[in-house]
């Protein structure tokens, strides 16, 4: 889709100008990049394997984890795990972005944040898909209604209280047999689109920050290494559990719980 990242970032730059519109379309574009999705069945298949016989996998991948009988300590395991992986992995690249010679397509500031926020999205599918919900999309590019279910996502991660009141109040109402109806109308028309709008402002805000003023921490390069790794570690990992623990709590992370979370 893009020939280099400076391309990438100029068209992400142009949509961050009015992020409370934008928001959806700078996932939707985020969400193409290698790396960014993953696997519903495959994710499952190969984490659950690792505590769970082939029986429980395949109900799971099904239904979800919940109701296949996987306890909750394991659930909880395998979360932590994945935070883990993609914490490491993010920040890695963080920290060779600030070391010249690093890797070439991420030793600049836009190769960076680029890279945190596909790793955003891959701990976002991960958690989801532990947490009981079904396959964010199966489309090779998702909706303006699925995107905008990401940025509930995201807005939970960086703690923004109107994302977190509609995840726990909205998004579990969702079953999957009215979902496509509730997704297409309020999602994106209805009377909850103005607090989306106030998400996808205070998303965009920090997306544009931090493409502004990370850079700061590349000027000496092997403490730009340091300081641009520990704020991505801590970011990343703080955010991460946040985004965890909501999802724990959540209606369709109990196995008694008859909600189903789909896809549009």
């Amino acid at each position: 889709m893009f020939e280099n990242i400076n391309d990438l970032l100029k068209k992400l730059m142009e949509l961050l100008k009015n992020p409370k519109e934008n928001m959806p379309a700078v996932i939707r574009l985020l969400i193409t990049l290698p790396g960014a999705r993953i696997d519903r069945e495959e994710f499952l298949k190969t984490e659950l394997s690792k505590c769970c016989d082939e029986q429980t996998v395949q109900k799971a991948i099904e239904f979800t984890p919940q109701k296949a009988g996987v306890k909750a300590s394991d659930i909880d395991k395998i979360a932590n795990s994945c935070i883990k992986f993609e914490t490491v992995k993010v920040t890695a690249i963080s920290a060779a972005s600030g070391v010249p010679g690093g890797f070439a397509m991420f030793a600049t500031v836009p190769g960076d944040i680029i890279q945190f926020y596909i790793h955003v999205l891959r701990i976002i599918q991960k958690l989801a898909y532990l947490y009981g919900w079904c396959e964010i999309s199966k489309k090779e590019e998702i909706d303006d209604a699925t995107a905008v279910k990401i940025l509930i996502f995201m807005g939970v991660m960086f703690g923004i209280s109107s994302a977190a009141k509609l995840l726990k109040s909205f998004i579990p109402a969702m079953t999957k047999s009215v979902a496509a109806k509730i997704s297409s109308k309020a999602l994106t028309q209805g009377t909850i689109y103005p607090i989306v709008k106030n998400v996808a402002g205070s998303v965009g805000a920090k997306m544009s920050k931090q493409l502004f003023g990370r850079g700061v921490s590349k000027i000496v390069p092997l403490a730009g290494a340091l300081i641009s790794g520990g704020l991505t570690y801590f970011t990343f990992i703080k955010c991460a559990k946040r985004l965890k623990l909501h999802f724990s709590l959540l209606p369709c992370a109990n196995p008694d719980d008859n909600t189903e979370l789909g896809d549009n």
